[in-house]
């Protein structure tokens, strides 16, 4: 890899790195917030979904803007706007202005994650893929379980403002990187100038349809953990607030430890079959939960689960940007991925959500289970059938991806 990708990678991972964490610093103080705000049940189990919301709305929007004007501007932008909503969280007279405001952290969400991402996959070397998105993985998931831990931290010794205030630090920090150290938009690595394939043409393609499918299930699924896996462990078990989250963080920090070795595999193994394994695993852990397990059950159900993302997502990541590299589509294969992100996220809440109103605890986890299967399913039928276009010499496109080690044309 030549030295300035190197720079760029390094500064990438970074800013990266310092966005996630602020998100993590966040999202166990924004309940709380609510709440001291007068907001209810329903306004708390909303500040997720809106979130998510927000992502969905600004992905096309986003993707399309980077392309046009460069990543980037794109970045800078995005980071500007995480420090403004640290502002707002601080701010705000209201829960319901809290909503809004949340909405609006998904939209900046959407001007960061899937240019880092895009900007990232077409950096990666024919080949490496799957070690440089483990990478990428790593970086995201240790800031993921690192904010929480900071964000209470700092807001038991000096109050949930100024929690907010250092997730606003965080983004600014960023943003400086990026404008003192990313090359101009004119120079930028892999970027091409041509119009990326619409995205209705790329979700008709099986391959990325069958990764947003299992990418959506298995967020959908996390959507659960995190809305009432606390719920159960504070009510069922008596587990305190500070051990229920560190079983949920030692979940993501399974899959942090997790990503970089399944990157190197996911350049010398089938990626289809780590992606397969992975979806079991989360299945299983999933159905574990749905029996209601005790503290270690329910550790371990957790622990699986993290393994489980740590195992599938690097190869997710690395089979998204080799697509992305042969359509010359990086910024739009990875918009894909972050609605399919989004929209399981909102609808892993909001579907457990009703169906706890007229149901048990335990079939919120089973439905989880169900669409983990389902989705593991839809991609393993995508995937084979790829396959076996390409066997049968009906396929248009070779597919590099089950054999990364072969140097296709681009």
């Amino acid at each position: 890899m030549p030295t300035n990708h190197r720079r760029v990678l390094a500064t990438l991972f970074a800013a990266i790195f310092a966005t996630v964490a602020g998100s993590g610093i966040a999202l166990p103080l924004l309940p709380l917030h609510a709440q001291g705000l007068g907001g209810g049940g329903l306004v708390i189990g909303t500040l997720l979904a809106a979130y998510a919301l927000g992502r969905m709305l600004a992905s096309w929007v986003a993707s399309r803007l980077a392309e046009r004007v460069g990543r980037k501007p794109v970045l800078i932008a995005g980071l500007f706007a995480y420090a403004l909503v640290s502002v707002g969280f601080a701010l705000t007279p209201g829960a319901t202005t809290l909503v809004l405001v949340r909405i609006l952290h998904g939209a900046a969400s959407a001007m960061l994650m899937p240019v880092f991402q895009a900007y990232v996959a077409d950096m990666a070397p024919a080949g490496r893929e799957g070690r440089i998105m483990g990478w990428n993985g790593s970086v995201v998931l240790t800031g993921l379980a690192i904010g929480p831990w900071l964000g209470g931290l700092v807001a038991d010794h000096a109050g949930i403002n100024a929690a907010f205030a250092l997730m606003g630090t965080l983004a600014l920090a960023g943003a400086a990187l990026c404008a003192t150290m990313l090359p101009s938009a004119r120079f930028e690595p892999g970027r091409t100038h041509t119009p990326s394939r619409a995205w209705a043409a790329l979700i008709r393609e099986r391959e990325v349809a069958g990764l947003c499918a299992i990418r959506f299930a298995y967020v959908a699924c996390v959507g659960m953990i995190w809305s009432f896996v606390p719920l159960y462990a504070t009510h069922t078990l008596a587990l305190s607030a500070s051990t229920t989250g560190a079983i949920i963080a030692l979940g993501i920090l399974a899959s942090g430890l997790l990503s970089t070795p399944a990157g190197h595999l996911a350049d010398r193994l089938d990626r289809r079959s780590l992606i397969t394994v992975g979806g079991c695993t989360a299945s299983a852990g999933m159905a574990i939960l749905a029996f209601l397990p005790d503290t270690l059950e329910l550790t371990g159900a957790i622990l699986a689960f993290g393994v489980a993302g740590g195992i599938s997502t690097p190869a997710i990541m690395a089979m998204a940007t080799r697509i992305g590299q042969r359509r010359e589509s990086s910024g739009a294969v990875m918009g894909l991925l972050t609605v399919a992100h989004a929209a399981g996220l909102a609808c892993g809440a909001m579907l457990g959500g009703a169906i706890l109103v007229r149901g048990q605890l335990d079939t919120v986890f089973a439905a989880g289970a169900t669409a983990m299967v389902a989705g593991t399913l839809v991609f393993a039928v995508t995937s084979a059938v790829v396959v076996t276009s390409h066997v049968t010499g009906t396929a248009p496109h070779v597919d590099p991806t089950a054999h990364p080690s072969i140097n296709f044309p681009r």
